[in-house]
């Protein structure tokens, strides 16, 4: 439990970083406010956070062993820690690419709920590759480096999406690929 704790924050954290090509950044993530009392770590203990959890399948908690999902194992990992109450929200839908989620965030439901949210977890991108179309190496190539330019463009539209609802929620990624 400490191990899995362990690996999920240190991905959780490494997830951050996830789109990078080479030396050259091809997008940045908005910048959390950091020093704002609202929302300062501080005044979370005791008080409620709104956890959104959106994607796939892994999202949804789809092959969790121990069937607790993202969203059951933040809410462990939190309460070990302090007396936060949690309110998780989780709109994931299994088998979803991320133009899926793209529309998925847009319906009048999901943007109140977008804009209530203290933290929104998002795990999408491993259907956008399950289903690459190739016969050989070479058109595995070009369709990989199509899907993941269309897959970046998809992740920035969310974010923007995201960012014109709700400027203040944190934003994690989680299980993405290089």
């Amino acid at each position: 439990s400490i191990l899995l704790s362990i690996i999920f924050t240190t991905g959780f954290i490494t997830s951050l970083n996830i789109i990078r090509s080479g030396e050259k950044e091809i997008m940045e993530l908005p910048k959390m406010q950091t020093n704002d009392k609202e929302n300062s770590t501080e005044n979370l203990t005791n008080s409620n956070l709104k956890i959104l959890i959106m994607g796939d399948s892994i999202g949804y908690g789809i092959g969790d062993e121990e069937n607790l999902g993202i969203g059951k194992r933040y809410q462990d990992l939190m309460n070990t820690e302090n007396q936060t109450k949690l309110e998780i929200t989780n709109i994931s839908v299994p088998g979803y690419e991320s133009d899926d989620l793209g529309v998925l965030i847009k319906s009048q439901e999901n943007q109140s709920i977008i804009a209530e949210a203290d933290l929104i977890i998002i795990s999408i991108g491993g259907n956008d590759l399950n289903r690459l179309k190739y016969t050989d190496e070479l058109t595995m190539s070009i369709s990989f480096k199509e899907t993941v330019k269309k897959y970046k463009e998809n992740i920035e539209t969310i974010i923007n999406e995201i960012r014109t609802v709700n400027t203040d929620s944190q934003l994690a990624f989680i299980g993405l690929y290089d």
